[in-house]
């Protein structure tokens, strides 16, 4: 257990997991991390999925919980010609990440571990904002056909993490200079109780732990 992970423990600030999907183990920054978390506990109002979403690493419980649209009615579509668009794809509703208390400092905390990406301050992306909210909203594309009602069947979305604008000018020659941009898969499978979140690219990883940790600490 790491350092910080195991003063987490002894403080009473994690809590211990049983029966919960392990989080793959350290990678380097060129492998993909795709992580499945268990839906301990889901609810629906006014449409919306509330899901509580939950691993676990060295005996902690980690995650974080989510609220989607139940019911995703467009979707991969084609065209007359056969070719394939996604002009219909764009979910009713953001993709909300929120907090859930010990888990998630435990999951932040983790996602570095095993990366080897320490968090870095937004002030090196591009008129990134200086906080983020706790609930971070986030536009998504479902991947399949639709319609499809999640608590009846499992399919792919893909989340799109644009919390800063794109440089401008000088700034888009500027290697050093990086947009606030990530993209993610989800993979919602609550027939069977699970919930996956898979690397679109292994570049985008640092990103989303910047946020995360800027979001959640």
């Amino acid at each position: 257990m790491s350092g910080f992970l195991s003063r987490l423990f002894r403080r009473g600030l994690g809590t211990p997991a049983t029966d919960l999907p392990e989080l793959p183990g350290n990678v380097t920054e060129d492998e993909f991390y795709d992580m499945t978390f268990a839906i301990t506990a889901q609810s629906v109002t006014n449409g919306l999925l509330h899901l509580s979403c939950r691993a676990q690493a060295n005996g902690l419980a980690v995650g974080f919980d989510m609220t989607l649209p139940q019911q995703i009615d467009g979707g991969l579509s084609f065209n007359a010609d056969g070719t394939p668009t996604m002009a219909k794809a764009r979910l009713s509703a953001p993709v909300t990440f929120l907090p859930a208390g010990p888990a998630t400092t435990a999951l932040t905390a983790t996602l570095s571990a095993r990366t080897g990406h320490i968090a870095q301050d937004l002030s090196i992306y591009y008129d990134a904002p200086a906080t983020l909210p706790e609930q971070l909203e986030v536009h998504a594309l479902h991947l399949e056909e639709g319609p499809v009602d999640l608590m009846q069947q499992s399919t792919r979305i893909k989340l799109f993490f644009e919390l800063g604008p794109a440089p401008e000018g000088e700034g888009e020659e500027d290697p050093e200079i990086e947009q606030l941009y990530a993209e993610l898969f989800l993979i919602p499978d609550l027939p069977r109780g699970r919930l996956a979140l898979h690397d679109k690219d292994y570049a985008y990883r640092p990103v989303l732990i910047d946020i995360f940790t800027a979001a959640w600490g």
